[in-house]
């Protein structure tokens, strides 16, 4: 999870500047003087509203952390300081599952600034943020939390009943190292709808798996709802206890399985651990061929300056009871050793046939395999075809999930797109990636993964402009005058000849349309690539280029300080070194995801 570390120390440098912008910071000989200590203030209310709605978290150079707790029973620990500075700041906690429930806050909170508890307070309604999900700094058509850190996506599900997307990453609604999941639900994997978050007490938690009892194994499923089950590792990693969240409502509360239990009486249902061990990323799928669900979790061996990591793997028949069985194959790429401790699980159609299907193990940044399924879990893997010649990724990809139960045969994943949230604004904004179909194909080079856009794409796409037989003379820059706006999205096929390079900007950033990298640093093939293709989702803080069809595929933090210059169309062609020919160029106004019902 180094990755979140980087983005929450980069989070927290721009946090100073926007302050500073925003006339909230301290002048200049308060700020030189020395930091007035803390002091620890206790406040005790009962939930009356649906949100909690709280002053954003500073880090100071004083330690301190604010404490919450529901009847006594911890909720959250948050390393920082209850500040009033940025008022303007605020995390409105969607705490309605407690309502009527006693909460207690403790919190450190600067001498000078004790009027900081007394800020907290509940409200029926989200309030602070009279622009929330208009902010310049916002991406408009990639999910984002209100507020906040947002890490990986830790577990993806469709659940059948309510025909929903749910999405699942750690998360922070305040500011800091993840203390819970965030919860997003979608009709259509392009509107979100932010939900409570669900909290792990009273350790940080990381990656996990969450799945529908469709079977009904766990014997708590009615006529209208399914069990929602969240396996969450809770990474104290002294005790190493894998934790079981259930809900049984839709996806609106989940509790703990010990709770549960007990709630229910139902002594039959599993009790934590589920397994024994340090785990992390567990990932379960159901084999056919076995006729079981099988579980992997990954276990990292501190050794010197290493960190290995195995994958062990149990199975079980009624998602109570598991039982150790052979290691699973871990697959770690050559150039990014002890990542890639999330292995998702899942048939794929070859080449869009049904009747043609292969297993396909994915493992974000490092790597997929494909095999077979077998009686004792996976045969045949053939490892790793996506090397580091075949794709433009260069750093953390999020570790991007598949929707687990998805409907139609589909495979849907959504990561985090690479350096995207670092941006100027104490909020944050961290985006996920927009959601990806994947399909295996067949290419020359054997099978391949190919990423693109789901087909929803289409509901955001307004005015349309589309080019044939358009010349890009060298070094000119060629604007397209039509296309208004900031946020598009682009399809581009050209004839490039070799040793040209084609550029496309969109306000001033600059988006290769024919990368480096993309044919192993060589030029194209003409008779396996006679055309380049290419596609851009272009949002306000990220952009994603799909290239050859989805082939090759990468995500890009975008710059937003502009540097097109005034009056120039928002798009243009640029090619360096030799006239380029558009065969036929494609340009989609997008509608924004968030003034949509």
């Amino acid at each position: 999870m180094k990755h979140t570390q980087t983005l929450i120390t980069a989070l927290i440098l721009t946090a100073v500047s926007a302050l500073t912008a925003a006339g909230v910071a301290a002048d200049q000989s308060k700020t030189n003087s020395p930091i007035p200590p803390l002091v620890t203030l206790k406040k005790s209310l009962k939930v009356t509203s649906r949100y909690l709605v709280f002053p954003m978290m500073f880090f100071e150079k004083v330690k301190s952390s604010v404490n919450v707790s529901i009847d006594g029973k911890p909720l959250f620990n948050n390393p920082g300081t209850l500040s009033t500075r940025g008022q303007f700041l605020w995390a409105n906690l969607d705490v309605s599952e407690f309502a009527g429930k006693e909460m207690t806050i403790s919190a450190g909170v600067r001498e000078d600034e004790q009027e900081a508890m007394d800020a907290v307070h509940f409200s029926d309604t989200i309030e602070g943020h009279p622009d929330l999900y208009q902010e310049k700094l916002r991406s408009q058509f990639h999910f984002s939390y209100r507020t906040g850190v947002m890490g990986d996506p830790t577990a993806m599900i469709y659940y059948p009943p309510k025909k929903e997307w749910h999405l699942f990453t750690i998360a922070n609604p305040f500011n800091g190292r993840e203390i819970c999941w965030g919860h997003a639900v979608s009709k259509d994997l392009v509107h979100w709808e932010e939900r409570a978050p669900i909290f792990h007490p009273p350790h940080l938690i990381f990656n996990g798996v969450g799945f529908i009892d469709t079977e009904n194994c766990l014997k708590l499923n009615t006529n209208s709802q399914q069990a929602m089950v969240l396996l969450t590792p809770i990474m104290g990693r002294q005790d190493g206890n894998v934790s079981m969240k259930v809900s049984i409502d839709g996806g609106f509360v989940f509790k703990d399985m010990n709770d549960l239990r007990a709630e229910l009486k139902r002594e039959d249902l599993p009790k934590n651990p589920i397994v024994p061990g340090w785990a992390d990323a567990p990932r379960i799928w159901q084999n056919p061929v076995a006729g079981k669900y099988f579980m992997t979790h990954c276990r990292w061996e501190h050794t010197g300056k290493e960190h290995p990591l195995t994958s062990l793997q149990y199975t079980s028949s009624d998602l109570k009871t598991w039982e150790r069985v052979d290691n699973f194959p871990l697959l770690i790429h050559a150039n990014f050793k002890g990542e890639g401790d999330a292995n998702d699980v899942v048939e794929i159609p070859v080449d869009g046939d049904a009747n043609k299907k292969v297993v396909f193990v994915n493992c974000g940044r490092n790597g997929y395999a494909l095999g077979k399924f077998s009686k004792t879990g996976l045969d045949n893997l053939q490892g790793e075809p996506l090397s580091p010649k075949d794709t433009l990724k260069d750093g953390h990809d999020g570790f991007p999930n598949i929707f687990a139960n998805a409907p139609n045969g589909r495979v849907v994943a959504m990561g985090h797109p690479n350096n995207v949230g670092i941006v100027s604004t104490f909020a944050g904004f961290h985006t996920l990636s927009f959601p990806l179909e994947l399909s295996v194909r067949t290419t020359p080079s054997g099978l391949r993964l190919f990423r693109n856009p789901v087909a929803e794409i289409a509901t955001l796409q307004g005015q349309m402009h589309s080019y044939k037989d358009l010349t890009v003379n060298a070094n000119t820059l060629t604007p397209l005058v039509e296309p208004k706006g900031d946020l598009f999205h682009i399809l581009i096929e050209a004839q490039v000849p070799i040793g040209v390079k084609l550029e496309l900007q969109v306000d001033g950033k600059k988006l290769p349309v024919s990368p480096e990298k993309l044919f192993n640093g060589e030029a194209a093939n003409p008779d396996q690539y006679p055309t380049l293709k290419a596609e851009f989702l272009v949002d306000r803080t990220c952009y994603e280029a799909f290239y050859q069809d989805g082939q090759f595929f990468a995500s890009r933090g975008k710059i937003l300080d502009s540097q097109r210059k005034p009056g120039t169309p928002p798009v243009s062609l640029y090619a360096f070194g030799g006239a380029v020919k558009i065969i036929s160029m494609t340009v989609y106004e997008l509608k924004s995801i968030w003034n949509q019902k």
